[in-house]
């Protein structure tokens, strides 16, 4: 299974019910990191291998993201012991308090521990500080170590794990939350006689693994026993597993594309450029589009406007059907000449899409840029995908860079222009392309095979905007346009379309 949008929108949506946040975003990534801070989108490494097991273990790693998101007061790095031995019992603590919302998960947190306990270290491939650190995590989180320690410092760990168990069980039972722990953590590195600053190696868990760890064992959880029993996925998983697994082969049948167009990675976190009032803005104002009707004034109409007569303006009012029917492709210039105002231009770039999405429009939407020193046309959304955070996570990840091919672009995009044959093909850029007259050519190839083109030239200030526009008509676009701010795009386009 690969972490591709189907996973990305299930795990997009657990994580929205499962934390109780409706704006939350979720990331499924290759990359292991740290733990999700309060407020961030919740990241989830897919586990290698795939199969129904490896989605157990994402499922349940969501789990505690989205409540670590949601109940947690901030997170610290892993990579010293004071932030390690908190972060421990910051998920016990947050998996107390989400059990009691979310009983069913029970199970699958059986299953998910002992995927962890296999995955960790023995004690001895650990050295110095970071050994008492690591037998202290597998003493308190699975009542065992995985391999012996010397006796005065099995009772150490021994003893801090009791701490530890005693000050989580206070804060489930008192209220308490992360700051309150923090004074616990001081104390349990004192005990374990370890530098809170102590620096911690990375542990790359070994998810997957089925062999049997030899773990030793003293004593053992009460709330819940943890003997790593795989068990029978609940149905309702397996069911969720095939339905993304149908889900994956049916986007994989019909998502081949040309050589020179891909698909950008999902792993880029798409709250920098993703601006939820600035979406809602958006579609309060062309809330009156959405429903076909718009005002138009005129020498004639149904309506006498008295005020605009009296001040010499159009004196009639009538409204007028308006609609966007055509079936549109948008090329997004990323090349270079972008990068000085690349975060407001995917915003507008952005707004756009919300907007033709809100109106009902059929769309598609590409970028291009440079990629390994080749021109490459991404694909950010194809025609009948629907439009959401998978595609705002892909458009981005494109990084601006390179110049501005516009023949070559359109050269690439000939195959997916001939087999989808949208109305419109509609450019935003700068204007300025690298390569003007094979611009010019492949402008009338496409006009050739019956699309429209449009472009929308990105200027600066009102001149700047005036000189893009008189740029892209010697293109030879059949219509072109210009705005001076990177804020009007979204209003420019719907007027170019309708």
């Amino acid at each position: 299974m690969n972490p591709d949008g189907s996973l990305a929108g299930v795990a997009a949506f657990l994580a929205r019910r499962w934390s109780g946040c409706p704006q939350i975003t979720a990331r499924v990534t290759s990359r292991r990191g740290r733990p999700t801070k309060p407020g961030e989108s919740v990241a989830v490494v897919l586990p290698p291998g795939g199969g129904l097991d490896a989605y157990r273990e994402f499922r349940v790693s969501l789990w505690y993201e989205s409540m670590r998101a949601s109940m947690c007061e901030r997170v610290l790095s892993g990579d010293h012991a004071f932030g390690a031995i908190l972060n421990a019992m910051e998920t016990r603590r947050i998996e107390a308090l989400g059990r009691r919302v979310w009983r069913g998960m029970d199970g699958e947190i059986m299953f998910y521990y002992g995927r962890m306990r296999e995955a960790r270290p023995e004690l001895h491939e650990v050295f110095g500080g970071a050994r008492l650190v690591e037998a202290f995590y597998q003493q308190f989180m699975f009542g065992g170590t995985k391999g012996e320690m010397p006796p005065g410092r099995q009772d150490r760990v021994a003893k801090a794990a009791s701490m530890a168990d005693e000050a989580v069980r206070t804060a489930v039972g008192e209220g308490r939350g992360t700051a309150w722990l923090e004074g616990a953590a001081g104390q349990i590195a004192g005990v374990l006689g370890v530098d809170s600053l102590l620096t911690i190696p990375a542990i790359v868990p070994r998810m997957g693994i089925t062999r049997t760890a030899g773990t030793r064992r003293r004593g053992g959880r009460d709330d819940m026993r943890k003997d790593g029993g795989a068990g029978g996925a609940p149905e309702e998983v397996r069911a969720e597993y095939e339905e993304i697994t149908a889900a994956q082969k049916r986007e994989e049948a019909s998502g081949i594309l040309p050589a020179g167009v891909r698909r950008p990675p999902e792993d880029a976190d798409e709250s920098d450029i993703y601006d939820a009032s600035l979406a809602a803005g958006l579609r309060s104002r062309f809330r009156r589009l959405r429903s076909g009707w718009r005002e138009a004034r005129g020498p004639t109409g149904d309506e006498l406007d008295e005020e605009s007569l009296a001040e010499g303006g159009p004196p009639f009012i009538s409204d007028r059907k308006i609609s966007i029917r055509a079936r549109v492709m948008i090329m997004l210039d990323h090349s270079s000449s972008i990068a000085p105002m690349e975060r407001r231009y995917k915003k507008a770039a952005l707004g756009l899409c919300e907007v033709l999405a809100y109106l009902g429009a059929r769309f598609s939407a590409y970028a291009f840029s440079s990629h390994d020193r080749e021109v490459v046309c991404w694909e950010i959304k194809g025609e009948g995908a629907a439009w959401g955070r998978q595609a705002a996570r892909r458009l981005a990840w494109i990084p601006a860079s390179g110049p501005t091919p516009l023949g070559e672009v359109y050269q690439r995009m000939m195959p997916i222009l001939e087999a989808g044959r949208p109305d419109v093909l509609l450019t935003l850029t700068d204007g300025e392309p690298s390569d003007p007259g094979s611009a010019r050519r492949m402008i009338s190839a496409v006009r050739r095979l019956g699309v429209g083109t449009a472009a929308l030239g990105i200027g600066r200030g009102t001149a700047g905007a005036a000189a893009v526009a008189s740029n892209l008509r010697g293109l030879g676009y059949e219509r072109a346009v210009a705005a001076g701010r990177l804020e009007e795009v979204p209003a420019r386009a719907v007027r170019i379309l309708e």
